[in-house]
């Protein structure tokens, strides 16, 4: 069974900063590490990255899984699809 990553979300102190992410494909098996790359954070000890279900918004009570940056200004975090 194949799932889409849908949904992730970046959040960040600041708003208009230019931050890039990128997945290394578009579809993941269940249970299978997705490897997302993030260009021009801010460096911030709270940022972190999440996990969403497609339908859902970004509420804290819907994450799936997250994972700290590592305050660092480009990051390879890799996570378990569900």
């Amino acid at each position: 069974m194949l799932k889409r990553l849908i949904f992730i979300s970046m959040f960040c102190m600041t708003f208009a900063h230019s931050l890039v992410i990128e997945t290394d494909k578009e579809i993941y098996a269940v249970e299978e590490e997705i490897t997302v790359t993030l260009q021009a954070l801010q460096g911030e000890a709270n940022e972190w990255l999440a996990l969403f279900p497609a339908e859902s918004d970004n509420d804290f009570g819907n994450i799936v899984t997250w994972q700290l940056t590592g305050s660092t200004v480009n990051a390879e975090v890799t996570l378990n699809a569900p």
